[in-house]
């Protein structure tokens, strides 16, 4: 159970609850001791004390003694906040709990080394990244405090190499941190990025932090404390062209054109990448400082349509129509699908063999894009249906949208884009809820037939 209730705290009973609320715990008694312990009785401080150790240390240390996976995903940062700053305050009143603290870096710096991939990739998203950029970096922050040390002394260099994912997600959206990919929103933690661009200051992760602070005001209170924010540079280094991520399995493209610059960005997999969507092969357009095609990424998790974002259909893929129930890949996906790409300044090119997972629904299923230069897209799915008469080519968006004559076009606020299609398709548009305040236009290119070509052309125009 992810939550605490009735059945994580009957005795005896065959229910474990995984620490994320006695992490939360931690580290609001760990802040109160800290700021405000003298006004307790010492009967009252050792009460407290035992409490963290007993039911909030306790609960953490046997989640990580039992469960190896928590080290390969998100959640053994999650819990090291807790985890460290209640060990870093029982060692003041009990000296022999440093060790603790000592076990809890070295557990985190194991993890990180398995969480993030070799090429700096996090397979789960930008927004469990913050794990990472927050549930880390934090723990590291007030260990090296309280030992005399630099984050840059232990943190591990597999954190240092995220400088590729930052360089992959970073949007050019003017509104928004980070291209929501995966369980994902568009907007990252703000005291996370603080630290990471700290950090790392030559890296894109100083433009998303520059950009939220700009946009939305205030310093994070951890960097003021240390007078640190002045060392965060103001401008970043300008976007790599061409990124790919070999082992996450995204490409990227940023290409400028008369003051105007095109981000591309196209969906692949690493087997088995948890919190994945049913999106392999979908793709993100940047364009003028808004996102003309988009990904929906996630809203909260109480909300029944974070389960329906995470499908095939709300994605700009290719899905099979005229079958009884709804198409959709293997998800968790068991398999490597990962595009081959080129690109520089100017052109852009990668194909995709996106068949594996659909098996029963596709016999082949094969997607290119072409660009030779920034303002012009092709994108082309060559298919054969196991089932179903017909494909939808499907587009999401959520700027103003009309259909024209043999297509359509989107308006954004410094630019039009306009999607057409020499094939024999029927062309709809629909609504779809995202949450309760936000919506995505859907544009469907409906083509029949089992077996064929369906080739869209994206053409951008600066206001």
């Amino acid at each position: 159970s992810w939550d605490s209730g009735f059945q994580t705290h009957f005795r005896d009973g065959p229910f474990e609850h995984r620490s994320f609320v006695p992490s939360l715990c931690l580290q609001d008694l760990a802040i109160i001791l800290d700021l405000a312990g003298e006004w307790f009785t010492e009967a009252g401080r050792d009460l407290i004390l035992r409490r963290m150790a007993e039911e909030g240390l306790g609960s953490i240390n046997f989640n990580t003694w039992k469960h190896d996976y928590i080290f390969e995903c998100n959640q053994l940062a999650w819990f090291t906040p807790g985890r460290i700053l209640a060990s870093l305050i029982l060692e003041k009143t009990w000296p022999r709990a440093a060790a603790q603290s000592d076990l809890a870096i070295s557990d985190l710096t194991e993890s990180l080394k398995h969480a993030i991939l070799p090429d700096g990739g996090y397979p789960e998203g930008p927004t469990y990244f913050q794990c990472v950029s927050k549930d880390a970096l934090l723990p590291y922050l007030v260990y090296t405090q309280a030992r005399g040390l630099t984050m840059s002394e232990i943190v591990p260099d597999s954190v240092f190499k995220t400088e590729a994912f930052a360089e992959l997600i970073a949007s050019t959206d003017e509104s928004s941190d980070c291209i929501p990919i995966c369980d994902a929103r568009s907007h990252m933690d703000l005291t996370g990025l603080a630290l990471i661009a700290h950090l790392m200051p030559e890296s894109q992760w100083v433009r998303i932090y520059r950009k939220k602070l700009s946009r939305e005001g205030g310093k994070p209170a951890h960097l003021l404390a240390m007078n640190k924010d002045s060392e965060i540079p103001h401008e970043a280094p300008p976007f790599e062209p061409f990124i790919q991520l070999q082992e996450m399995g995204p490409v990227a493209s940023v290409r400028s054109s008369n003051d105007c610059v095109v981000k591309l960005f196209v969906q692949g997999n690493k087997a088995n990448a948890g919190h994945a969507h049913e999106d392999k092969g979908s793709f993100v357009l940047e364009f003028a400082g808004d996102t003309f095609l988009m990904d929906p990424g996630t809203c909260d998790y109480s909300y029944p349509n974070s389960m329906l974002l995470k499908n095939c259909e709300r994605h700009n893929m290719l899905v099979p129509t005229g079958v009884q129930e709804r198409p959709f890949p293997l998800n968790p996906l068991p398999f490597d699908v990962k595009p081959t790409a080129d690109g520089d300044e100017v052109s852009f090119n990668a194909e995709i063999d996106l068949s594996p997972g659909w098996e029963g629904l596709y016999k082949k299923w094969i997607r290119t894009w072409t660009s030779s230069e920034p303002f012009l897209i092709e994108i082309s799915d060559d298919y054969e249906l196991a089932r179903g008469d017909g494909v939808a080519f499907l587009l999401n968006t959520q700027l103003p949208v009309k259909v024209d004559t043999g297509g359509v076009e989107i308006s954004g606020r410094k630019g039009v884009v306009y999607i057409t299609t020499a094939d024999d398709c029927e062309i709809v548009l629909e609504t779809l809820a995202i949450d309760d305040s936000r919506e995505q236009t859907q544009i469907r290119f409906l083509k029949k037939g089992k077996t064929g070509r369906i080739t869209v052309s994206i053409e951008m125009e600066k206001l």
